[in-house]
Formats: structure tokens, C-alpha cells, sequence
């Protein structure tokens, strides 16, 4: 787990790029997170792992994803559209497009599995 004081200047100021509580705690916490994305493709995440801006100004998060099973429990329905996307195997890493993040929030995974993930 990464603390506020363990981010590099350089991490501090992209996180400022984006306008949304999500970003920090993402770094800091790893948890259970959703991001809906345009479209309504709810998308599975564990954390933020970086971040980048690219020549033309967009910002891309790389993410953890929470695995495949984990990600229909908790998710389930949520986007409404698909089924919500998750890790397979050991790939779980990805990077995503921020423009295309429509919806971000955090899941209590107590409420499902009486613990936090």
C-alpha cells in the first residue's frame, strides 16, 4: 500500500490532473473500485498503478483489475449494458483512456464477503 507521503512529486502532480476524489484513494488504497465507462462497460479495478500524459494531454491510468470472479460478485449487474470486465489468469494489469470513465466508485466489500478484500 502506498501513503500519501510515499507519492512522488511527479505522481502528486498527475493525480492533480484528474478532477476526482477516485484518483488518490486508488493509488493509496488498493480496495475494490468500479469504473463504468462510456458506454456502460463497468470495469473491475484493485488499484491505480500509474499514470500518464500523453503528447496530446490525455491522461491514462494503468490499473489493476480485481480478477474475474471477484469482479461479477461484486459488481454483478451494475453497469447494466455487459457483463463487468475482470482479470483473467494473471493478467491483471490494464491501462485505460481517462476520458472514457463516465462513473467511479469504491465497493464495500464487507457487505459481501464480511471482510475487507
Amino acid at each position: 500500500m502506498m501513503l500519501d507521503d510515499e507519492l512522488n512529486d511527479n505522481m502528486r502532480e498527475k493525480v492533480r490532473l484528474l478532477p476526482a476524489w477516485f484518483c488518490k484513494r486508488m493509488i493509496s488504497k488498493e480496495g475494490a473500485y468500479v469504473f463504468i465507462l462510456s458506454g456502460g462497460i463497468p470495469v473491475g479495478i484493485r488499484r491505480i498503478t500509474s499514470i500518464h500524459q500523453d503528447s496530446h494531454g490525455v491522461i491514462w491510468l494503468d490499473v489493476e483489475l480485481l480478477l474475474q470472479p471477484q469482479a461479477e460478485v461484486l459488481i454483478g449487474g451494475a453497469g447494466g449494458v455487459c457483463a463487468p470486465i475482470g482479470a483473467v489468469g494473471h493478467h491483471q494489469l490494464a491501462t485505460l483512456n481517462s476520458t472514457s470513465i463516465m462513473l467511479a466508485y469504491e465497493i464495500d466489500t464487507t457487505a459481501v464477503f464480511g471482510k475487507e478484500n
